[in-house]
């Protein structure tokens, strides 16, 4: 954990994923992230609020996790390579439950949402960058 403000390393939470990867999606209003792991598509919800506890892990099929979160409360995962995203929802037991599945391109290193209703991928074979309607 970094504090920006100060510009220091303030603390490091294990994943329990051996080697991690990718950049964490944080859901700052609930005090959650969502951190990935270098296999497996899988990706780690550790509670901010009480010392990055780890809460619950999902996993998509394919290899290094990537992840993203929208304002709307939904987390997305993806693998590269791997063939869907996950849209994900934290539940007050602290699980991650799957709300919907979306085929991807195999390769394409890159994840995010934004505030409008959409998350984003990349499709490295096509050379472009694919729009989902988030449900």
């Amino acid at each position: 954990m970094i504090d920006v403000d100060r510009r220091e390393l303030v603390g490091r939470w294990a994943t329990g994923c051996g080697d991690t990867h990718g950049i964490p999606a944080l859901d700052e209003q609930r005090g959650l992230i969502l951190a990935g792991c270098a296999r497996d598509g899988k990706a780690v919800l550790l509670d901010v609020d009480r010392n990055g506890t780890r809460l619950g892990t999902y996993s998509v099929e394919g290899d290094e996790a990537l992840m993203a979160h929208a304002p709307s409360g939904h987390f997305y995962l993806r693998a590269d390579p791997g063939p869907e995203i996950a849209t994900l929802e934290a539940t007050p037991q602290g699980d991650l439950k799957p709300i919907r599945m979306a085929t991807s391109p195999e390769a394409g290193h890159c994840l995010t949402a934004d505030d409008l209703g959409h998350y984003w991928t990349c499709d490295q074979s096509g050379g472009k960058l694919l729009r989902y309607a988030a449900p």
